[in-house]
């Protein structure tokens, strides 16, 4: 049994956002957090990156992981959490990108969609 409802599935398929590899840190963003954890003088750990997001910018990773072949890092929390994704980007030089709540794809109207992506292309 599906836990979203039939109106919610109906605006996901509408939805013109893409679907997220759940679960996923992409490559590019571990180099990030580990480059500021290395300039903040800690040691990095790489098997807790959602744990140091949650310690460096105060958000809790749900329905999170990558679309676009990678190149995005979602976050489709309940609640909202501009403040911490917007230092997250700042600290990690990322750029953020807030998708309206009618247009998540984990939950139309009921989860708010944070993408980051690296601002520098000749990173990947």
């Amino acid at each position: 049994m599906d836990l979203i409802p039939d109106w919610a599935m109906q605006m996901r398929e509408k939805s013109q956002v893409l679907k997220t590899r759940l679960d996923h840190f992409p490559n590019w963003m571990k180099r990030s957090i580990n480059a500021y954890l290395i300039k903040n003088g800690v040691k990095k750990d790489s098997s807790h990156y959602p744990w140091i997001l949650n310690s460096i910018g105060g958000i809790e990773l749900d329905h999170w992981g990558t679309c676009d072949g990678g190149t995005v890092f979602v976050n489709e929390p309940y609640f909202c959490q501009m403040y911490g994704h917007q230092k997250i980007a700042e600290l990690l030089g990322l750029h953020l990108t807030v998708i309206p709540q009618e247009k998540s794809f984990w939950f139309p109207n009921r989860t708010f969609r944070y993408e980051l992506r690296y601002s520098d292309a000749s990173f990947f």
